[in-house]
């Protein structure tokens, strides 16, 4: 399992980590260029540097966005041993952890449903485009697209 990057989005005021691979290949994919597994490095790799960014910007970070690629499509093993230590991480300081998946729920693995804060499911289509399509002060790029709740919708 591969992280190509981590980044800093001030707008939902997270840390977004971008995963290696994606099966979907939805057209006018967003990140194209993270489709391929071999890209970026290791997980285990950016872990320390997962650690800091949480540690050091804590007060400007509410929410860790699993993104990519897709987080449901990386190995359980490694996705279930990624998200324990992340859940443990980030229940020191209140942060959520969301999931971006192209799925819907049903075919969302089950690592990131038990250890995930919120999963946002529906595959990006194009002719499905909005601009106000804005769930838990996040905007999605489509109208099939939903945020849902642990405990309340999984």
């Amino acid at each position: 399992m591969n992280i190509n990057y981590i980044e800093y989005s001030i707008a939902t005021r997270s840390l977004d980590i971008f995963f290696a691979g994606c099966k979907n290949r939805c057209k006018d994919c967003y990140n194209p260029d993270l489709m391929n597994f071999d890209n970026g490095t290791s997980y285990i790799s950016w872990i320390p540097k997962i650690d800091h960014y949480l540690k050091e910007y804590k007060s400007l970070i509410n929410k860790v966005l699993l993104v990519g690629g897709s987080p449901n499509h990386q190995n359980i093993k490694e996705m279930e041993a990624f998200l324990v230590w992340l859940e443990y991480r980030c229940n020191k300081d209140r942060v959520k952890i969301y999931a971006f998946c192209g799925e819907e729920i049903e075919d969302v693995i089950e690592p990131i449903k038990v250890h995930c804060h919120r999963i946002k499911t529906g595959s990006y289509i194009p002719e499905l485009k909005v601009e106000n399509n804005i769930q838990d002060n996040i905007k999605l790029a489509t109208s099939n697209q939903r945020i849902l709740y642990k405990d309340k919708d999984y």
